[in-house]
């Protein structure tokens, strides 16, 4: 089954700052592709959850098998929050600027404030504020994990949601390309 979002994972106010995206899902970032949508953002935007689930306790990282809070801090995610979705998939959400505002093991619907946009954590070294939305595939077989939201084995590889962010995108008012979604003013200052 495919990714689908329920809501956007920022909160877009009426009167948009400059808000964009494009689709960097594979870019090649940290000797790796970037297998991650980050949205750039001014500092404070609210983040959400873009879909119904539960709030992990802990997770296995692909690369390197270390083990990850999924609600609290990360070296290189900043303050980060990993919901765990009813159709199988992980949304992790990154750099975030203060601690995440819900707590392991609690039950979400989309739309639930999890933090606000900002540049912790690897980003903190002269990145700009975004945020960073990560989608990962759980997997069969993970009935005790889902049970304990302990999840001690690495997730599928990641899925690309840059469609389902511009399909989501659109009604509230951005201007939608083929690879890229843009709120108010472009990367050039000009507000159309």
């Amino acid at each position: 089954m495919p990714v689908h979002l329920v809501t956007f994972p920022l909160v877009i106010p009426r009167e948009a700052e400059h808000i964009s995206f494009h689709d960097g899902f594979g870019d090649a970032r940290h000797e790796l592709g970037h297998s991650a949508i980050d949205i750039g953002a001014p500092a404070g935007t609210s983040i959400v959850s873009a879909t119904n689930g539960m709030v992990i306790h802990q997770w296995v990282t692909q690369r390197d098998r270390r083990v990850m809070s999924g609600c609290g801090w990360s070296d290189r995610g900043g303050n980060v929050v990993v919901v765990i979705d009813p159709q199988g998939y992980a949304h992790y959400y990154a750099h975030m600027g203060t601690s995440p505002l819900v707590a392991p093991g609690s039950c979400i619907v989309a739309g639930t404030r999890l933090g606000f946009v900002s540049n912790t954590g690897s980003a903190a070294s002269g990145g700009s504020n975004h945020l960073h939305y990560q989608v990962w595939p759980i997997g069969q077989n993970r009935d005790e994990e889902w049970a304990t939201g302990i999840f001690t084995r690495p997730f599928g590889r990641a899925v690309n949601a840059f469609s389902e962010l511009r399909r989501l995108a659109e009604p509230l008012g951005a201007r939608v390309g083929e690879r890229s979604v843009i709120w108010g003013g472009s990367r050039r200052g000009s507000r159309h």
